[in-house]
């Protein structure tokens, strides 16, 4: 379709020869010394032709409108994934930011976590604003699938665990335990590891690579863990961390999704 697009439709010299080579045809059916049943079949014939000819070239037409539209609409596309990935990397740092203060939160003194005048200032920490929001809304809309499975994966956990902080020192009746710490952490980190993971691509700004489907286990245990596990009083905690980050086996994109 695209040759006969490229070669006749846009092409006068055929368009014109096929409608020349129809019309001499159609003169030498009615001039020739044939019968009269003859002529008139000869004569439906060619009409025929022309007929479905003009409904061939109005189809092509019609695809040939269609390509272009999505030809306009792909080229739109990537200027817009190239604009949003311009500021990706700055979103992806306040995720980094974001992820290191829920850390420092959860492993917090109890007198803190157990203090519902304390909300706003873990909220306010935990915070995203509505332009890093637009930044990753318009990269998961525009980006590959495996990207977009990274990025909405990101956004989903981040909510969890933004939501779970936010309770747990929001209710002073809520068992604090060491446990506990550390599943609240552990939802922050592990952000902290998708996030450096996309890095690299929020940087190409050529759009050359795609992130992997698997995290480099390297890139898991420098990302999950946070100063204050050097404490002692946080062993119990670090432990728990430790068993969660198990259950994400290989690294890859499914063992990140939540329900580890």
């Amino acid at each position: 379709m695209n040759s006969f697009e490229n070669g006749v439709l846009r092409n006068f010299s055929i368009g014109g020869f096929l409608g020349a080579v129809l019309g001499v045809c159609f003169i030498i059916a009615i001039e020739a010394e044939l019968s009269d049943e003859y002529t008139k079949y000869w004569t439906y014939g060619i009409s025929a032709l022309v007929a479905l000819l003009g409904s061939g070239i109005a189809v092509a037409g019609v695809l040939t409108s269609i390509a272009n539209q999505n030809r306009i609409f792909d080229e739109t596309r990537k200027k817009s994934l190239l604009a949003s990935k311009a500021l990706l990397p700055l979103a992806l740092s306040r995720f980094h930011e974001i992820a290191e203060n829920g850390t420092g939160i959860a492993l917090e003194e109890e007198i803190f976590l157990n203090d519902p005048d304390n909300s706003d200032i873990v909220r306010s920490r935990l915070e995203i604003d509505e332009a890093t929001v637009g930044v990753l809304k318009e990269c998961i809309e525009l980006s590959d699938e495996v990207t977009r499975k990274w990025m909405t994966t990101i956004f989903s956990r981040y909510q969890v665990a933004r939501s779970r902080t936010i309770g747990q020192v929001s209710d002073r009746h809520r068992l604090l335990i060491d446990s506990v710490r550390g599943d609240l952490a552990y939802d922050l980190e592990v952000i902290r590891a998708m996030v450096a993971h996309l890095f690299d691509y929020a940087r190409d700004i050529g759009n050359r690579i795609s992130p992997s489907e698997q995290i480099d286990l390297e890139t898991i245990r420098i990302s999950i863990s946070h100063p204050s596990y050097a404490s002692a009083r946080y062993v119990s905690a670090q432990s728990r961390i430790e068993e969660r980050r198990a259950a994400l086996g290989d690294g890859s994109i499914e063992n990140f999704s939540l329900g580890d």
